[in-house]
């Protein structure tokens, strides 16, 4: 029995891998990546949310890039990844923003994460100038209440 749920243990650590294929997912989404003033925006194949959250967290570590919105294109839907260093810009909030209305999504100041149901994207526009869309707009609103604080 040990020798079986060792065997389970090395199964559950190897799940948490980065694979060859993984790294060619990364290096295709990489070439994606935009930037707009101090957010990250970038598309990952179908992956897994290891691995859309383990590029979030290496867009937010380009100097500039405050936050990052990181996102998954799969056949249920969009599966999105917020991450923030800045105060300013909370990962919540920029996820939350995004979903508005059209999905639901949560977590904390520093990192976050969505989802928009399939039946719930738009055909007039493409998902990803939909989601960048969103995080600008957000990350606009945002700077307009900075700057004018009779807007708080």
């Amino acid at each position: 029995m040990d020798a079986q749920k060792g065997n389970s243990n090395t199964t559950d650590l190897a799940t948490d891998e980065i694979s060859v294929e993984d790294l060619a997912l990364y290096s295709e989404a990489f070439r994606t990546v935009e930037i707009y003033d101090e957010i990250g925006l970038l598309r990952l194949a179908s992956v897994n949310d290891l691995l859309l959250g383990a590029a979030s967290d290496i867009v937010v570590s380009v100097s500039g890039v405050n936050a990052v919105v990181a996102f998954s294109i799969r056949p249920s839907g969009i599966k999105i990844s917020t991450r923030s260093l800045s105060a300013a810009i909370p990962a919540n909030d920029l996820v939350r923003a995004i979903v508005d209305g059209i999905g639901f999504g949560g977590g904390h100041r520093h990192m976050a994460g969505g989802f928009i149901p399939a039946e719930n994207l738009s055909l007039s526009r493409s998902v990803d100038t939909s989601i960048k869309h969103r995080a600008i707009r957000f990350l606009e609103e945002i700077k307009k209440v900075t700057a004018d604080p009779a807007l708080t």
